[in-house]
């Protein structure tokens, strides 16, 4: 997960990972769930699959209406909820509606799980609070239903 920003980000040799590993056939960390009030959304869960989503659209739609309004296409139909949050890219659109939804990651490693708030995992552009042996791409995003949500997109303007 996070290939759409890791790949320009190792043509600039801004980051050198020693092993890049394909999690697209890992069904286990896809997937859109309700549990009461909380969302359960699996790091895999396409942009397409949020997007085609009848649960978020009732729910949750600025999930959908984000999704919308990533990249084209191509890049949202294997694009990952995981992938566009994962590297701390201000690129990406999600984070930041992520964080205002009050979303938190649930991220695994062999020493157990943690839980942490957006808000708290991004620490600015590319750093993120996981650590070097927590797998990011094992995360779960939770968040809470809410009752009213829009998103506005605001782009570069030149005069």
């Amino acid at each position: 997960a996070g290939g759409h920003s890791l790949i320009p980000m190792m043509k600039l040799r801004l980051a050198q990972p020693s092993l890049v590993i394909d999690l697209s056939a890992i069904d286990d960390l896809r997937g859109i769930r309700i549990d009461g009030d909380t969302i359960i959304i699996g790091a895999m869960t396409t942009q397409h699959e949020i997007i085609h989503s009848a649960e978020l659209a009732h729910i949750c739609p600025i999930l959908a209406d984000t999704a919308c309004q990533i990249a084209d296409p191509q890049v949202r139909y294997c694009g990952t909820i995981g992938g566009n949050a994962a590297n701390g890219d201000p690129g990406n659109d999600m984070p930041a509606v992520l964080m205002a939804l009050n979303a938190a990651y649930v991220l695994n490693s062999d020493g157990g799980e943690r839980q942490v708030a957006a808000r708290e995992y991004y620490q600015g552009a590319y750093f993120t609070a996981r650590d070097d042996k927590q797998n990011k791409d094992e995360k779960k995003t939770r968040i809470k239903k809410q009752k009213k949500q829009e998103i506005q997109k605001v782009e570069n303007l030149e005069r």
